[in-house]
């Protein structure tokens, strides 16, 4: 089934639950705001899925999302039915299965080796060479979570995003005048040239016919006109 898919139903899923979403003991590991069955100290299922939504307004072009996480002990992540990020899982081309193992465990290098706690959360950033399927309004992120070994009695998974958007490069909007016609060009993309015929409170700023979104345009120096462009 394409759980992954942003239309699938996920109405008969366990239910919606803050992170840390959990079965766990350790108290290196918390807040453990959602209890996931069965209880500890029973062997547990050896994959988890999740589901959630997120929004976003705005052109997702040049948006870049910072994942900080806490799992344990494996995941692969899935923005909008994509595969966009595996954590300690068989790398491509691999097909990732319910009964596909993981090939490393959280902290691996620390005391709490195994355990998924506050010293050493997974945080990594994909760019928007890897956010081909963000798209502006609602988006959905799912996630699987594998365990290391066959007869593992925990589980933890909770993420955050981080949203990194493209600096805005301030337009410079140049003016040429010659004989009876002036020439307006500017740099960058996605503005709208308006213009007025009076400056300050009183102004009326219309767009200029067509509308004009690129440069160069020429215009008649027919009367006294103020131009600017609007994003």
């Amino acid at each position: 089934m394409n759980w992954t898919a942003p239309e699938y139903d996920d109405a008969d899923w366990l239910g919606r639950g803050p992170g840390l979403l959990a079965v766990e003991d350790s108290p290196a590991v918390g807040p453990r705001n959602t209890v996931l069955p069965p209880a500890f100290g029973t062997r547990i299922p050896r994959t988890y899925y999740f589901r959630t939504h997120f929004g976003l307004a705005g052109n997702p072009a040049g948006v870049s999302l910072t994942f900080s996480n806490y799992v344990d002990d494996a995941a692969v992540f899935y923005l909008n039915g994509v595969e966009v990020y595996r954590l300690r899982m068989p790398p491509p081309p691999e097909v990732i299965l319910n009964s596909t193992l993981a090939d490393g465990f959280a902290c691996a290098d620390s005391p709490r080796s195994g355990d998924a706690n506050i010293e050493c959360p997974d945080v990594f950033t994909l760019g928007p060479e890897h956010l081909t399927s963000l798209v502006e309004g609602d988006n959905v992120l799912a996630v699987e979570v594998h365990n290391y070994t066959d007869g593992s009695l925990d589980i933890v998974f909770g993420t955050a995003l981080f949203l990194h958007t493209p600096a805005l490069q301030a337009p410079r909007l140049n003016v040429w005048r010659e004989g009876e016609v002036t020439t307006l060009f500017w740099n960058g993309t996605g503005f709208t040239l308006e213009q007025a015929t009076l400056l300050g409170e009183d102004a009326d700023w219309s767009e200029v016919p067509g509308p004009i979104t690129r440069s160069p345009v020429v215009v008649p120096n027919t009367h006294t006109a103020f131009y600017r462009l609007r994003r």
